[in-house]
């Protein structure tokens, strides 16, 4: 999945008539094949700014939009009405998951950051371990230099927490 989001800035006095010259192009980008979501909205606390937000499925997708008339209008649409500054970014999408659980509590990808975790946790352990065996000074703990809280979750995973 590919997101494009950020902002434009135009000449706040601009601002709407260049969302009138544009929103006869929303409807046709958002039935392309592959568009998921297409939305500009409006900055409601800084005069002349809109966001935008795309979400397409695939990269061919999001380039046969890229090459096609409804963006090439949205260009020149948008262009003839004093664009200040760009800010629009693209995204790569490797996961995703819903905001919320189940019970309704925000989910703040703690369950990948655990795993995450655990996978460094196993890959350092291994690697000291390693070295430590190698170089015969004995158990990793002889082995790490930092300070202990920072070396703790080497040794104790469950005691550490994710902040």
């Amino acid at each position: 999945m590919i997101l494009i989001a950020g902002t434009v800035a135009l000449d706040p006095q601009q601002r709407e008539s260049a969302l009138a010259a544009a929103r006869e192009l929303f409807e046709p980008t958002r039935v392309q094949v592959g568009c998921l979501d297409y939305v500009w909205a409006v900055d409601t606390a800084v005069e002349g700014r809109i966001y935008v937000y795309e979400r397409c499925a695939v990269e061919p997708s999001l380039a046969a939009h890229f090459a096609g008339p409804w963006y090439r209008k949205m260009l020149a649409a948008i262009g003839r009405h004093g664009i200040r500054q760009l800010g629009v970014l693209e995204y790569r999408i490797a996961l995703s998951e819903l905001v919320y659980d189940p019970e309704g509590r925000p989910r703040l990808f703690l369950r990948s950051l655990r795993s995450l975790r655990a996978a460094r946790t196993r890959g350092l352990r291994g690697l000291l371990q390693r070295s430590a065996l190698r170089s015969g000074l004995g158990p990793p703990a002889l082995c790490w230099a930092g300070p202990a809280r920072e070396a703790s979750w080497l040794t104790n995973p469950s005691a550490s927490t994710i902040a």
